[in-house]
């Protein structure tokens, strides 16, 4: 019954979120934005009656991706601090899809089409990234495509439905989030990341107690 109830206000919040972006109320922005994250870290908690290795790790991987999200929503340029921070958020997820490596594979099937994209994604994006001039920035976008191509990778280790379907959603968001950051700038990006961001979130959670 609570995880029905965690379901309910986040996705409330979620929608909530999203018309404060269309009111642009900075106020209900920086409350909702991370509030909507706190609800799915609720949720994912409800895993700590059983405090396995896999809820440890999501656990802690939600609470970097709550970093991220308050550097990247800061007045001030903060994306590298956010980036570095949804980075430490993938390479958690990985270690808890793997039981700390333990189980890490290589599915030839899914790593080398996604291994493809992510070269010819940040091929796309090469153009933009050194018109900035930050090789810092350059660096970190290449390790960031290939540690959430991997993740998505590691997602099937788990044998969950709601992990791997959480993860491609995550890649769904960070690809059209770098798209709009980096190449050309739309009107309604930011809705579509946050959509599937918050999608992504919620089902990896859910992957805890489901």
């Amino acid at each position: 019954m609570l995880i029905y109830l965690l379901s309910a206000i986040i996705f409330i919040s979620g929608i909530a979120y999203l018309f404060a972006v269309k009111a642009d109320s900075s106020f209900w922005k920086y409350v909702l934005k991370p509030g909507t994250m706190v609800f799915i870290i609720l949720l994912a908690s409800t895993g700590l009656k059983e405090p396995t290795f896999y809820v440890m790790w999501v656990l802690v991987g939600l609470l970097f991706s709550v970093c991220g999200d308050i550097f990247l929503m800061l007045p001030s340029n903060k994306f590298l601090q956010g980036l570095t921070s949804f980075l430490i958020a993938h390479i958690c997820y990985i270690i808890a899809f793997t039981n700390g490596l333990q189980d890490f594979i290589i599915e030839w099937r899914i790593i080398v089409p996604l291994a493809l994209f992510g070269i010819f994604y940040y091929s796309f994006l090469y153009p933009s990234l050194k018109k900035e001039g930050n090789l810092v920035l350059q660096i970190g976008v290449m390790m960031y495509i290939a540690v959430i191509c991997l993740m998505f990778t590691q997602s099937y280790v788990t044998g969950s439905q709601w992990a791997v379907i959480g993860s491609f959603s995550f890649l769904v968001s960070d690809a059209i989030l770098a798209y709009d950051q980096f190449h050309k700038q739309f009107r309604t990006a930011h809705y579509y990341v946050m959509i599937t961001y918050y999608l992504a979130q919620y089902l990896i959670a859910l992957s805890l107690v489901l």
